[in-house]
């Protein structure tokens, strides 16, 4: 019998690398993501997927290393994750709602 992971390639999933940035910002407003700024260490870096927990992700451009992505979202969980994606490589921040 066929078991779960038999179509999947396990290897693959788990080759996740660190995305080296420089600097990663997190604004917030009363419970509320305004912006991310990250600048990243490869200026080969076209575009990257940014993640927010309980909204997915979306696909920003990079502007000379530079990564600016302003929204207005409320923050659905009391610890929330900011991902930056560009392909394998992830770099994340934590967010706490203040109560």
């Amino acid at each position: 019998m066929p078991t779960v992971t038999d179509d999947t390639d396990i290897k693959s999933k788990l080759k996740t690398e660190a995305l080296h940035v420089s600097d990663f910002k997190v604004t917030t407003h009363e419970n509320r993501l305004t912006k991310v700024e990250v600048t990243l260490a490869d200026k080969k870096i076209k575009s990257v997927e940014v993640y927010l927990s309980g909204y997915g992700w979306e696909r920003v451009k990079v502007n000379n290393a530079k990564v600016s992505y302003n929204t207005a979202k409320d923050l659905k969980m009391d610890r929330s994750r900011v991902i930056i994606k560009a392909g394998p490589k992830i770099a994340s921040k934590l967010i706490m709602k203040r109560k």
